[in-house]
């Protein structure tokens, strides 16, 4: 117990004393990430970006956020017909930020579900001049050369600050933000992800401490998401292709996986001295002499010593059987029945480029993303 007492308290003697909260496995721990957390403007245009998440941080300690609470006075608006939303551009004192709204409710966009207060006004009622309270999601548009992210503000309500009590309403948003800044900097382990570990129960907080059972503690990439929390795999080709043995077909003559382990490293060899999409025909995987003797190896020990066993028609079969799980499992695409043409579906060459061409459709056509 006290080796774990240590480990929180900013010790060295385990993986935990690294940390610095900001981690994509404990970031979600700390009540600052969820909540809409008051700032002025110059604090979210000020606010590191840590392995993906919005942070302050104190150089070791990192608190994520990813909400804000934000009071000002509107200076421009820009309504934009592309996607029905209007820019505000808030300033309050400290700095400037662009806030983004949208006026068409859709009953199937969460991000836009109708107010519980009967007295809640429209955006569209939002004038130049006016004194508002924004809560919203903070955004990052690009980095600069020099480090610095560009934020934006995507506003799940804007709320005008009646005109009485504007000044008693900023000045005590003003007076929260700083107590909040100067509560952060001295004290960071009171808002730090970490610091929440012991309330989610010993066993939680073991399995954290020594990344057991804790698919993301080493996951840089999401592939958790992909092959699910108890995948063990630790294959080549894996992060590359979305595949591993959790989720494939399996073929009776390769029980174990080993010719498809063989032929998808080798396709991805071929594969990285292309540097493009690869096509290649069936015939020139089933000539190929080390594949040959892969399959037939494989297929022998499958059928043990029986009499019957004609390993060269036993690694045809494997072949064969093999291609067809890999079309059943989306890791190949028959791209030319004809010529027995085949495409292989990576993430880098065909999965990622796809995406990004529909990303870029969309936003040509003005539709709303983010």
């Amino acid at each position: 117990m006290a080796e774990e007492e240590d480990i929180w308290n900013g010790g060295t003697k385990s993986r935990g004393a690294a940390w610095t909260g900001a981690e994509s496995f404990l970031v979600g721990i700390s009540p600052t990430f969820w909540a809409h957390v008051p700032m002025m403007v110059a604090t979210v245009n000020n606010l590191h970006l840590v392995n993906g998440s919005h942070c302050w941080t104190n150089g070791r300690q990192c608190i994520p956020v990813s909400k804000c609470l934000l009071v000002g006075c509107i200076v421009n608006i820009c309504i934009r017909s592309s996607d029905e939303s209007i820019l505000y551009v808030l300033d309050d004192g400290s700095g400037v930020i662009d806030c983004l709204a949208w006026t068409k409710e859709s009953e199937n966009d969460i991000f836009h579900l109708p107010s519980l207060n009967d007295d809640h006004r429209s955006v569209t009622d939002i004038k130049l001049g006016d004194k508002v309270r924004i809560f919203g999601k903070i955004q990052c548009l690009s980095i600069e050369e020099n480090g610095k992210a560009i934020r934006e503000i995507h506003a799940s309500l804007v709320e005008k600050v009646e005109i009485s009590g504007s000044i008693g309403v900023e000045a005590r948003h003003w007076q929260i933000c700083s107590d909040l800044e100067v509560d952060m900097v001295q004290d960071p382990t009171r808002f730090n992800s970490l610091s929440y570990v012991d309330l989610l129960g010993y066993q939680i907080a073991e399995q954290i401490q020594h990344g057991h059972r804790l698919p993301a503690s080493d996951d840089t990439v999401g592939e958790w998401r992909v092959f699910g929390v108890s995948c063990r795999c630790t294959l080549e080709y894996k992060a590359e292709l979305l595949y591993c043995h959790c989720t494939a077909k399996v073929e009776p003559l390769d029980p174990h996986f080993a010719f498809r382990d063989a032929l998808l490293v080798h396709l991805l060899k071929v594969q990285s001295e292309c540097c493009t999409q690869l096509t290649f025909p069936f015939r020139g995987v089933k000539i190929n002499p080390r594949l040959q003797e892969k399959a037939m190896e494989v297929a022998a020990k499958s059928r043990g010593n029986q009499a019957d066993s004609n390993p060269k028609l036993l690694a045809d079969r494997l072949l064969l059987g093999t291609f067809r799980a890999l079309r059943n499992d989306g890791v190949l695409n028959l791209v030319d029945a004809d010529k027995d043409i085949y495409l292989l579906i990576t993430r880098r060459w065909v999965l990622e480029p796809y995406v990004r061409r529909k990303i870029s459709q969309s936003y040509e056509l003005g539709k709303k993303n983010f």
